[in-house]
């Protein structure tokens, strides 16, 4: 298994934002990071999202 850094998942974070919203396959070819680790954080930052959400809603 990879770690890689923050700055790393920062990068990705703000390629898959918009308004720059780069493909998964695109932004694993570029960075050498695989898909699945890709959609991983993805998933997981958009549960991050939902719980912040609910959080504040509160």
């Amino acid at each position: 298994m990879t770690a890689y850094s923050l700055a790393v998942q920062a990068d990705v974070r703000k390629r898959m934002s918009p308004p720059n919203r780069q493909d998964v396959p695109k932004i694993s070819k570029e960075l050498g990071v695989h898909r699945s680790t890709l959609y991983q954080w993805r998933s997981n930052w958009r549960l991050k999202r939902k719980l912040l959400a609910m959080m504040t809603s509160l």
